[in-house]
């Protein structure tokens, strides 16, 4: 597990599987500049790094769904901290399963750890007030996603 405190971010990530090869202070880069294209002026969030085993046991056992899935995130911010738009503060944890990431990458024709940051950035949006229940808030979502990978520099295909 490695911590990196900047400025107000107090970020930790823990990478518990072997499928894709992951550079920590890469993937913590992307989270801050993801942060600060955002306007989040702090943040403590956690990032876990799993297999699909892994996220399919989570998955069910928090949100009843007894499939494995590329990200989950828990949003731990005291009630109001934070509104789509006017972010004052993230405090959560995301999981990702690096396993998804592989197979996703491979359909989509990007590199597995580009599939893995787009799953962090999501998360992250969530965590901002962003929601894809609904198709045009996922839209919405996939906007934002596809602007800040490009301003990661980091190339990503068409999501529907």
């Amino acid at each position: 597990m490695i911590k990196s405190s900047c400025t107000a971010f107090l970020i930790e990530i823990e990478n518990i599987q072997k499928a894709i090869a992951i550079d920590i202070d890469e993937i913590r880069g992307f989270i801050l500049q993801t942060l600060r294209i955002l306007g989040v002026p702090s943040a403590d969030l956690s990032i876990v790094i799993v297999t699909d085993r892994k996220i399919h046991y989570l998955n069910k056992r928090y949100l009843a769904h007894d499939y494995p899935t590329d990200v989950i995130t828990f949003d731990l911010q005291e009630e109001g901290r934070s509104t789509r738009g006017g972010v004052e503060s993230l405090d959560g944890e995301i999981i990702v399963s690096a396993t998804t990431a592989l197979r996703m990458a491979k359909d989509f024709g990007v590199a597995p750890r580009t599939e893995l940051v787009l799953y962090v950035v999501h998360g992250i949006l969530h965590l901002s007030g962003f929601d894809d229940r609904i198709p045009a808030a996922r839209r919405q979502m996939r906007k934002k996603e596809s602007e800040i990978m490009g301003q990661l520099g980091l190339r990503i295909s068409s999501r529907t």
